[in-house]
C-alpha cells in the first residue's frame, strides 16, 4: 500500500475514534503514570491474540493504562527504540466509544455500515480497537423495528484479527454478561482495583516532577498528601488515583502562575470548587460543638433531640468517621406540619454544604406509582431516548450536586418502587442504573419527612401543652409502632435515626414570631434601605403567637399573621411618607384587641 493510500485509511479510522499512537508521537498524551504490572498482563494478552476487558471503577486507571500501552507500542514500532520489537503484531492503537461511532448515522442503516468501515480499517491497519466504557453502548442503535444495538452489531462483525481492549464497571460487566454474553465471551477479563492511600501518592510524586518542570512551579510535598486526604473524604462517588489526580492537575493548571503551590492555595481551592466551609475542609482546624449547637438553635426551637443528632453527624463528617460506603446521615424527620423539619434540612445544608441551595426537595405526593419512580431514578429501557429524557431527575441531580443533603418530603405518599429504589443507596450509597452507570450518594444526606402517628399528639387545646413524661413515652412507642407497621422494620433498620419532632408550645411561637419579625427587618428592602426597625410589646407577641399558630400546620401561618398586622400597615404609613428614615415601629396591643404603632 503506498503512503497516500496509508493517510487514507488511516483518517478513515479517525472519523470513528482517535488514533493514540499518533497523539503520543506528537506529546499530546502526558504525562502519564504506569502500572506496570497490569499493562505487561494486558501486551501478554495482547501478544496472543487476545481481546482483553478492563474492568474497574472510574478513576482506578483503566484510560491510563490503555495510554501507556500507546506508549509502548510507539516504542515497539520504532526501530530507533531500545524496545523495538518486529514481531509485535500491532501498529497502531484507535479510541472510540459509542457515542463516536452514533456519531451522524440519521438512519438505521448507517450505524451498521459505519462500523463496518471502521472494523475493516482497523483489521488492515492493524490497529487495537480501544473500546472505552462498553456498558454504555448497551441499547445504542436499537429501535422497535430492529433491536440489534451496536454492541451486537460488533459481535457478529468480529473474527480473529479483530483486537480489542474494552473498559467497564464491575456493574457493567455484568449486565454484559447477561444481555450481551456472546460479546463478552470473545474477551479475557482483566480487574483494576483502585490504588491505595501510599500508592496514590507515590503515583502524585512521580507526577510532580514532570509538571514542576513543565509550569516552572515547585509543589511543596505536604501538598500531595493533603490532596489524597480531601480526595479520599470528600469524594466518594470518585476512586483512586483518579480522583486524586484530577484534583493535583486542576490545582496546578488554575494556578500556573504562581511560583509555589502549597496547602492554603490548595485549602482555597477546593472550598471554590465544592461549596465546603473551611471547618472541614483544612484538617487542623478546630469545630466547637456549642458553637454548631449557637447555630441551629437561633433558628430551631424546641427541637433539641433533632438539633443534637444533626450536630454529631457534622462531627463524623468532620473527623472522617462516617461510614464510607453510605450516605453521611439518613434520617426520618417525624412530626406535625409547621415544626421545624424542612428548616433543620435547609439549615444543615447550609452549614456543611456552605449553601442553603445544596438542600434538594422531591415532594414525594408527585412520586405515587411507577411513572413516580422513573422520574426520580430513570426507567429500565437500553435506548437513547432514555438517555437524553427528564428520566431519573434524583439520579441526574446528585451527579451534579454530589454534596447535597436530600430532602424527601412525605416519604408515606411514595410508591413502593420509590422505596425500593432507596434500599440500595441506604445500604450501599450508590445507585446502580440500568446499564451499570453508578451514581455515589457517599457525600449526601438523606432526609425523609412524615407526620405518621402524629395524630396523637393532638390535644383539646391549641396544641401548646406537654404531656406528662409517662403519657409522652407512651405517644412516642406508639407512633413508632405506626411507623414499623407502614415502612417495615427492614426499610427503618436501614434509616441511622429516626427523630420526632416536638408540638410548638407557646414559648416556641413566641420565639418564631421574634425570629420572623427580625428577618423581615434585615431582609425586606423597603425596611433595610430605610433602616426601619420593628418592636413589638409582649401582648402583641403573644396575640401574633396564638393567632399564627395552627393544629394541622404548626407555624406555618406565622409570616402570614405577621404580614396582616405587622407588614401591610408599615407599607401603608411609608406609601404615603417614602421619605421616613432610621425610626421604629412600635406596636401595642389596645383593649378592643386591636394592634397599632407608633413611630419612634
Amino acid at each position: 500500500m503506498d503512503i497516500e493510500a496509508k493517510i487514507s485509511d488511516l483518517s478513515k479510522i479517525n472519523e470513528a475514534g482517535r488514533l493514540l499512537d499518533e497523539l503520543v508521537k506528537e506529546g499530546k498524551i502526558g504525562p502519564i503514570y504506569e502500572r506496570k504490572e497490569y499493562v505487561d498482563i494486558c501486551l501478554n494478552y495482547i501478544k496472543s491474540h487476545r481481546n482483553v476487558l478492563l474492568i474497574g471503577e472510574h478513576g482506578v486507571g483503566k484510560n491510563a493504562l490503555v495510554e501507556y500501552l500507546a506508549k509502548r507500542i510507539v516504542m515497539f514500532c520504532d526501530e530507533n527504540s531500545p524496545l523495538y520489537d518486529s514481531n509485535f503484531p500491532y501498529k497502531h492503537i484507535v479510541e472510540t466509544n459509542a457515542a463516536k461511532l452514533y456519531e451522524g448515522c440519521f438512519y438505521a442503516g448507517n450505524l451498521e455500515n459505519k462500523i463496518i468501515n471502521f472494523l475493516k480499517n482497523c483489521e488492515n491497519e492493524k490497529a487495537i480497537i480501544f473500546f472505552d466504557n462498553l456498558h454504555l453502548s448497551i441499547g445504542i442503535g436499537s429501535s422497535s423495528s430492529d433491536p440489534n444495538d451496536a454492541i451486537a452489531i460488533i459481535t457478529n462483525l468480529m473474527n480473529k484479527n479483530t483486537r480489542f481492549i474494552g473498559t467497564t464497571t464491575p456493574e457493567g460487566y455484568k449486565i454484559l454478561q447477561k444481555i450481551h454474553s456472546k460479546f463478552i465471551d470473545q474477551f479475557v477479563p482483566l480487574e483494576i482495583p483502585p490504588t491505595n492511600i501510599e500508592q496514590t501518592e507515590a503515583i502524585l510524586m512521580s507526577l510532580k516532577k514532570e509538571y514542576e518542570k513543565i509550569y516552572n512551579v515547585q509543589i511543596e510535598d505536604d501538598v500531595l498528601s493533603e490532596i489524597v486526604r480531601l480526595s479520599n473524604n470528600f469524594q466518594h462517588w470518585k476512586k483512586f488515583p483518579g480522583k486524586a489526580i484530577e484534583l493535583f492537575l486542576n490545582l496546578i493548571n488554575l494556578n500556573s502562575n504562581c511560583e509555589i503551590l502549597n496547602k492554603k492555595i490548595l485549602y482555597e481551592y477546593f472550598i471554590k470548587e465544592t461549596g465546603l466551609p473551611q471547618f472541614l475542609v483544612e484538617k487542623n482546624s478546630k469545630i466547637d460543638r456549642e458553637e454548631i449547637k449557637q447555630f441551629f438553635s437561633e433558628n430551631i426551637f424546641g427541637q433539641d433531640e433533632a438539633i443534637n443528632e444533626v450536630i454529631n453527624i457534622i462531627l463524623k463528617f468532620k473527623t472522617g468517621l462516617n461510614k464510607p460506603n453510605k450516605p453521611i446521615g439518613s434520617f426520618i424527620f417525624l412530626g406535625l406540619s409547621g415544626t421545624g423539619k424542612t428548616e433543620l434540612a435547609k439549615l444543615l445544608a447550609k452549614y456543611i454544604f456552605g449553601y442553603e441551595e445544596r438542600l434538594l426537595i422531591y415532594p414525594m405526593s408527585q412520586y405515587r406509582d411507577y411513572e413516580g419512580y422513573r422520574k426520580l431514578f430513570g426507567s429500565e429501557e437500553f435506548n437513547l431516548i432514555e438517555k437524553i429524557s427528564n428520566a431519573g431527575k434524583l439520579i441526574n441531580d446528585v451527579k451534579i450536586s454530589p454534596f447535597s443533603v436530600i430532602l424527601l418530603d412525605e416519604i408515606d405518599q411514595a410508591s413502593i418502587e420509590v422505596i425500593n429504589g432507596l434500599y440500595q443507596i441506604l445500604d450501599e450509597g450508590r445507585y446502580i442504573k440500568n446499564n451499570g452507570d453508578v451514581i455515589y450518594f457517599g457525600s449526601t444526606i438523606i432526609i425523609m419527612t412524615t407526620n405518621l402517628g402524629m395524630e396523637n399528639f393532638y390535644s383539646s387545646s391549641i396544641g401548646f401543652k406537654y404531656n406528662e413524661t409517662e403519657k409522652r413515652k407512651l405517644i412516642y412507642d406508639k407512633i413508632k409502632d405506626e411507623l414499623e407497621n407502614y415502612f417495615g422494620q427492614p426499610f427503618l433498620n436501614r434509616i441511622d435515626k429516626i427523630i420526632i419532632f416536638n408540638p410548638l408550645t407557646f414559648e416556641n411561637m413566641k420565639k418564631i414570631v421574634k425570629k420572623t419579625i427580625n428577618n423581615n427587618e434585615r431582609t425586606l428592602p423597603g425596611l433595610k434601605e430605610r433602616n426601619l426597625n420593628i418592636e413589638v410589646d409582649e401582648d402583641v407577641l403573644d396575640f401574633l403567637a396564638k393567632n399564627g399558630y395552627d393544629e394541622k400546620y404548626g407555624a406555618r401561618k406565622v409570616h402570614r399573621v405577621i404580614d396582616q398586622y405587622i407588614i401591610e400597615p408599615i407599607s401603608h404609613y411609608l406609601a404615603n411618607n417614602p421619605e421616613i428614615r432610621d425610626k421604629t415601629f412600635f406596636f401595642t396591643l389596645k383593649n378592643d384587641n386591636k394592634i397599632s404603632y407608633t413611630l419612634i
